[in-house]
């Protein structure tokens, strides 16, 4: 039987989807897992498995993504729990993946999910590509998804079914990030824009929509949502007041 141990031990080395929490951590719109590393370090250094996942943002729509991530979930079994923290378009790739039809193989146990600034309601910064010439061949197919017309992708999405909680940006000021975008903003997208009714929990922190996911407070509010299904509200920092509702388009 000991000749069989290395086999055995080189098999479990090519098997790295270990039963138990797992989150998947899912980066935005032109983005790249590298740049979500140190966010995925801080959560696997809480004890969670961790998959930094790639797409491809500016080649696939975002129903295509939603596919692609929901091959990637019925790798896991029953035994794991699965757990997701976005930024951006990430958010939107989660819930699309909440509109496809159920696959015949039954999916793992889904528990919470983290949003850093995502455009739930749209983001003014997707109009002002929209609306260039080409934009498609610059911008990539997705931009048209996250206009904030209400008659948008974004808008037309249901809440996901599960445990969520929303990080935004926000400048703590009545002129934000963005002087072209109207009330506080992250440079991307205003504060209410984020918003999704149905959610557990909401915060504001003090930080651009790029940095948001490398920021101190930011990873340690990630981590304690996975845990216990809100944010920590006594720490220093956060901007106080829920987002009020965008103006309707």
């Amino acid at each position: 039987m000991q000749k069989f141990y290395p086999f055995l031990f080189f098999l479990l080395l090519l098997h790295p989807l270990r039963a138990g929490q797992h989150v998947f951590v899912i980066h935005g719109y032109g983005g790249h897992p590298i740049l979500m590393e140190k966010l995925a370090g801080e959560i696997r250094n809480a004890g969670f498995e961790v998959s930094n996942w790639r797409y491809h943002s500016l080649r696939d729509s975002l129903p295509e993504i939603a596919l692609q991530l929901q091959s990637e979930l019925l790798k896991f079994s029953a035994e794991d729990t699965i757990h997701f923290v976005t930024h951006s378009m990430g958010g939107l790739v989660v819930r699309t993946f909440f509109e496809l039809p159920l696959p015949a193989e039954p999916l793992p146990p889904l528990g919470r999910l983290v949003m850093l600034t995502p455009p739930n309601q749209g983001a003014e910064i997707a109009d002002f590509a929209a609306n260039i010439d080409l934009n498609e061949w610059i911008f990539g197919r997705n931009v048209v998804y996250m206009r904030t017309d209400s008659t948008s992708f974004a808008h037309k999405l249901a809440v996901p079914p599960l445990e969520f909680g929303i990080i935004a940006g926000a400048r703590d000021s009545n002129h934000g990030y963005n002087i072209f975008i109207s009330g506080d903003d992250d440079g991307f997208l205003s504060v209410p824009r984020t918003f999704l009714e149905g959610a557990k929990d909401f915060i504001i922190l003090p930080e651009i929509h790029q940095f948001i996911i490398r920021d101190r407070q930011s990873l340690y509010q990630v981590v304690f949502f996975l845990k216990n299904g809100r944010f920590d509200h006594s720490q220093p920092g956060l901007i106080p007041g829920p987002p009020a509702e965008p103006a309707a388009k």
